[in-house]
C-alpha cells in the first residue's frame, strides 16, 4: 500500500507532525540515523515559518493595494472637483489649454491610469500655484492638497510594487521549504523500509499506512462542503487508514437518479466545478486502496450558491 506525500502546506505539515510523533515513540527503539527528530522537526520549522512570512506577505499586499485604491478614489474626487473649477477660466470643452493641468483630450473625461492621475495631480499643483485665486481651501482645492494627493500616490504605488515583489520572494522560499519537507518525508519513508517489516502496523505510528496491508480503507468518518463560487464547492474530508486515494461522488438532487463519480485525488480535498448554479447537491467519498474500496462515507448535501451545509 502506498503512502503519498501530501502537496498542501497545511496537509504536509501534519504529515510532518505525525512523523514526528512517531519519531518520539520510536525513533532509538528503531535506531533511525537520517531523519531523525531533530531533523524532521527543523524541516517542519522552517516549512511552518516560511508559511508565515508568505502569508504576512501577502496581507501586506493587500493592505498596500487597499491604499493604493483609496488614494486613486480621493485623486478622481480632486480632479473631478478641480476639473469643474477650471471650466470657468479654460472653457467647458476640451482644448489644448486644458493640457497645462493635465488633462491630455480629446475630452475632458477623467484620467483613469496611474501615470495619468499623477501627471495631473502634479500639474494640477503647479496651476493652483500660478493661480492662487482659483484654489477653493473650504472644498479641498488647494495646491498643498494636490501635493499631498501626488505624494500620497506614489508613495502607494511603491507600497503595490514592494508587496508583489515581496510575495514573489515570499513564494519561492515556500514553495522550496514545501519541496525540502516532501522530500524528507518521501526519505524517512524510505528508511522507514530498511527498519520495519511493511506489514508492521508501527508504520501508522508515523501516519503512514503499512505498505505491505492488502486491507481496504476504513470509510472516510468526515465530510465537509463549503461552496465556493456559484457553480463551484469544496470539499474536504478526514484522512482514513489505510487509504491511497479517494473518490469523489455527487448526485446533483432533483437531476441526477444515483451517485456518479467526478474526482479521484490523492489527498483529503478537492473542488468539484461547473456544477448548476441553485442548485443542491449531495456528496460523498470513498476510499480506496490496491485491495479495493471502503463503504462510502455519510452523505451531506449543500447548495452550490448557499452559505450551509446539513447532513443528508
Amino acid at each position: 500500500m502506498r503512502n503519498y506525500v501530501p502537496k498542501p502546506i497545511d496537509r504536509l505539515a501534519r504529515q510532518l507532525r505525525a512523523n514526528l510523533a512517531g519519531l518520539i515513540l520510536l525513533e532509538f527503539l528503531l535506531k533511525v540515523r537520517t531523519h531523525t527528530h531533530e531533523v524532521m522537526q527543523a524541516v517542519l520549522d522552517r516549512l511552518l515559518a516560511a508559511d508565515v512570512e508568505y502569508r504576512t506577505a501577502r496581507d501586506s499586499r493587500r493592505r498596500a493595494q487597499a491604499e493604493l485604491d483609496r488614494v486613486v478614489a480621493a485623486s478622481d474626487d480632486f480632479i473631478a472637483l478641480a476639473k469643474d473649477a477650471f471650466k470657468l477660466i479654460l472653457g467647458r470643452t476640451w482644448s489644448v489649454s486644458w493640457q497645462q493641468v493635465g488633462m491630455t483630450g480629446p475630452t475632458l473625461a477623467l484620467p483613469k491610469s496611474h501615470p495619468r492621475r499623477t501627471n495631473a495631480l502634479l500639474l494640477m499643483a503647479q496651476y493652483l500655484t500660478s493661480h492662487p485665486a482659483v484654489e477653493m481651501p473650504a472644498f479641498g482645492l488647494t495646491r498643498a492638497a494636490a501635493l499631498d494627493l501626488f505624494n500620497a500616490y506614489n508613495a502607494a504605488l511603491d507600497g503595490v510594487q514592494m508587496g508583489v515583489a515581496e510575495v514573489s520572494e515570499k513564494r519561492v522560499a515556500l514553495d522550496a521549504a514545501r519541496e525540502e519537507a516532501a522530500f524528507q518525508v518521501r526519505g524517512l519513508i524510505r528508511e522507514l523500509w530498511s527498519l520495519l517489516p511493511d506489514t508492521d502496523p508501527r508504520w501508522q505510528f508515523f501516519g503512514l499506512n503499512p505498505p505491505g496491508w492488502t486491507e481496504v480503507p476504513a470509510p472516510v468518518e468526515r465530510v465537509a462542503v463549503e461552496p465556493v463560487t456559484p457553480d463551484r464547492v469544496a470539499v474536504n474530508w478526514d484522512a482514513s487508514a489505510r487509504a491511497e486515494r479517494y473518490q469523489v461522488e455527487i448526485l446533483v438532487v432533483g437531476t441526477d437518479v444515483d451517485f456518479h463519480r467526478v474526482a479521484t485525488v490523492y489527498d483529503t480535498a478537492t473542488q468539484l466545478t461547473d456544477l448548476p448554479p441553485g442548485a443542491r447537491v449531495q456528496v460523498r467519498v470513498i476510499a480506496a486502496n490496491q485491495a479495493g474500496t471502503s463503504v462510502p462515507s455519510a452523505v451531506v448535501e449543500a447548495a452550490v450558491t448557499g452559505l450551509q451545509t446539513q447532513a443528508a
